[in-house]
Order: C-alpha cells, then structure tokens, then sequence
C-alpha cells in the first residue's frame, strides 16, 4: 500500500535476448553471432588471396629460372681470340716480322679476322684442319660460306710444316679457273692462326668419295666416262 491508500504490485522485468536474425520465407528467428561470423569470412578469404598470391610467386619465380636456363649460352670467343699455345717465344718474337712477310705475299687477298666467322670442323688431314665458315661482306647482310683451312693444333710450331702451308696458300692465290675450286682469300692476325679460305663445295671432294669407296675401287657417281676435262680451255 501507498501512503497506506493504494495497492501496489512490483512485477519483475523479462531477461534480455541477444540480437536474432529473421531467416526469409521463415515465420521464426535464429539467434547468431553477427559479428563473429563476419570475422570467420573475412579471416578466410583473406587466407585464399594470400594463398594463390605465393602458388603464382612461386610458378613466375620457376618458369624465369627455366627461360634463363634455356637461353643461356657459353659465351664464345672469336676464333681469332683462341690461346694457341703461342707461349713459344720463338714464335712470339716471329709474329711482327711474320706479319710482315704475310702481309707482303698476300695483301691483295687478306679478308679482315673479324669478318670471318668459325664454324664446325667438316675435316682433317696429315697437317691440316677444315671448318666450315661465314665471310660478312661489306654490303648488310651479304655473306658467303666458305671452307677454312688451318694447321693442325700440333703441327702449328714446325716451321717445316709452316713453310709447306704459306706455300700452298700462295700456289692456291695464284690459280683462278671455272673447273677448279676457288680461292676466296687468307686471314689472319698473327702467324699460328693464318688460315685459307677457300670455295665451300657442300657435296664434298673428290678424296672423300676415294674414301668412301676404298673397299670398291671404284667411284660410285654419275659421270660420263668420255666426258675429259680440259683445264686449258677457256670455258668450263
């Protein structure tokens, strides 16, 4: 009673719910977390992101390190660069007064060392070695492929052998005929590299066929045998 007058009743206060969420299409309401299923999400896509960033890292870093592997070459020297063994002082103290003496004989017929490019070896003999190379014209882009003759690695410090080679260099400077194969020229840049350079014929020689016929004796190509070569006449 209030001021002994009027009747009061104290009613307790219902509990306090947590947030719901309204399902739709649903007369009913799910109580649930908002906020920690918003971090759950976000904590998982950021986890997918980071996850695909390092796997695509991980595949560039890879296809790089297979391209460069590819792609890498020794770095080549010109074959005028090669250490010969020319250690021999001999041959050290020749090479200025040997420069000379080819200069001298084959002036007219040098082809710059720097216009000539090495390639395979195609042959060797007793005292010499043949690759097949590319002489760069002046023209861009004119080239020629040509056969280079060089001494053998261990014939390069006998003089005898030397002599023999310069010789045929100067015999092969000296012939010029449709029939026969054609001296192109001669470089160098010092005397235990001077090579010839000479007509490639890419079907080969008439030794090699020698060679290949050896158990035979015979030569296995299409020629008329009446046919006679004549290196006197004017035309081939």
């Amino acid at each position: 009673m209030l001021f002994g007058v009027f009747p009061i009743c104290i009613i307790k206060d219902p509990p306090t719910l947590p947030p719901t969420t309204l399902i739709p299409g649903s007369n009913t309401s799910t109580s649930m977390p908002i906020s920690a299923a918003s971090a759950s999400t976000s904590s998982n896509t950021l986890l997918c992101i980071l996850s695909s960033a390092i796997v695509l890292t991980v595949l560039l870093i890879a296809l790089i390190l297979l391209y460069r592997r590819r792609n890498r070459r020794p770095k080549q020297h010109p074959w005028y660069q090669h250490n010969d063994d020319d250690d021999d002082m001999t041959f050290v103290t020749m090479d200025d007064v040997a420069s000379d003496l080819l200069t001298n004989m084959f002036h007219s017929y040098r082809i710059p060392a720097n216009k000539v490019d090495q390639d395979i070896e195609v042959g060797r003999g007793g005292y010499g070695v043949v690759y097949l190379a590319t002489v760069r014209g002046p023209a861009k882009g004119e080239t020629r492929r040509v056969a280079m003759k060089r001494l053998l690695p261990e014939r390069l410090h006998n003089m005898e052998y030397m002599d023999a080679f310069l010789e045929e260099i100067r015999l092969c400077a000296s012939l010029a005929h449709p029939n026969i194969v054609e001296f192109v020229g001669v470089t160098w840049t010092k005397l235990l590299n001077v090579s010839m350079l000479m007509e490639y014929m890419g079907l080969g020689d008439v030794w090699s066929l020698v060679e290949a016929d050896r158990a035979e004796g015979l030569l296995q190509w299409n020629v008329n045998p009446d046919v006679q070569f004549n290196l006197n006449a004017n035309q081939p």
